[in-house]
């Protein structure tokens, strides 16, 4: 008998811990269900891969729900329409950005949204659609898009390098590192001649500095000397005027009046002699001798 009761009490204990634990569940269930989730639609431009149902979606590090839905975009060729489903108290607003991150080395790919900043008003479900969150690509995946003109760019300085380095061009720079070389050793052997030059040059370098300078004093000498006879011969230039000046106020009273006189007489006598020489040319005869009186002869 106590073996019967023993068997009786160990599955009344798995029935109640079994029972309890479907409760738990079923709590947990509706208690989840009691949360207010906000539905958002995500227009992603860039490769998915690694991103599924029910991945994971974090505000600004924070796990606040899932992916609930993926798509194909029909009106923008290459996009993937995403919807998620946070929490409604997630504070998302219009300029928060959504994009991609890859976590590990597992291929898992989550949802990151940024948290915008505080001057933008906050994106609330307004039951006439479902709102939109802007995508940003991820670091990552922009580098990746690059990769293939990352490697066109080196493939093409591969081949400028290998037709810099061809057997014809180091042929070309080893004939001019022996010409070099071949200068250096007659510039070297020809050192003494060339100081010679170079002292030659300095010294005629200074001849020419001292001629340059003995020059500048005999011009500025000569600017000198020629700026003192202008000055002189604007003083007496000066003082002549200043002689003439009495004179030249009686002539304007005086003597203008008279040369005016004279002016209009010679007017007169320039036209007398002018009706003169006109009567002379035309009949010179009657102008020297007068009218003569013609003989009477009877018919």
């Amino acid at each position: 008998m106590e073996v019967r009761a023993n068997f009786i009490l160990v599955g009344a204990f798995t029935i109640f811990i079994v029972l309890g634990g479907l409760g738990f569940t079923l709590w947990l269930v509706k208690s989840d269900k009691r949360v207010d989730m906000a539905e958002y639609d995500i227009a992603i431009t860039e490769n998915v891969t690694g991103l599924a149902l029910n991945s994971d979606v974090l505000f600004t590090g924070i796990r606040v729900g899932s992916v609930s839905q993926i798509t194909i975009s029909d009106t923008t060729p290459g996009a993937v329409n995403v919807r998620i489903s946070i929490f409604s108290s997630t504070p998302v607003r219009e300029n928060s950005l959504a994009s991609l991150e890859s976590r590990g080395l597992t291929g898992v790919v989550v949802i990151s949204i940024s948290g915008g900043t505080a001057q933008a008003p906050l994106i609330k479900p307004n039951g006439e659609g479902i709102p939109n969150i802007q995508f940003r690509a991820s670091p990552f995946a922009t580098v990746m898009e690059n990769v293939p003109n990352t490697v066109e760019a080196t493939n093409r300085i591969l081949m400028r390098m290998d037709e810099l380095f061809s057997q014809e061009n180091i042929q070309t720079i080893s004939a001019s590192l022996k010409s070099l070389n071949t200068l250096a050793t007659t510039l070297e052997q020809r050192a003494d001649s060339i100081d010679a030059v170079l002292r030659n040059a300095e010294q005629a370098s200074g001849q020419i500095a001292a001629i340059t300078a003995s020059a500048n004093t005999l011009l500025t000498k000569d600017i000198r000397e020629t700026s003192a006879s202008l000055n002189s011969m604007a003083h007496r230039l000066e003082g002549l005027l200043t002689a003439m000046e009495p004179g030249l106020r009686q002539f304007s009273k005086e003597g203008l009046p008279s040369l005016n006189m004279l002016l209009v007489e010679t007017r007169s006598l320039v036209n007398v002699y002018t009706r003169i020489g006109q009567r002379l040319e035309n009949d010179p005869r009657r102008f020297l001798f007068g009218e003569t009186v013609q003989e009477y002869r009877p018919k």
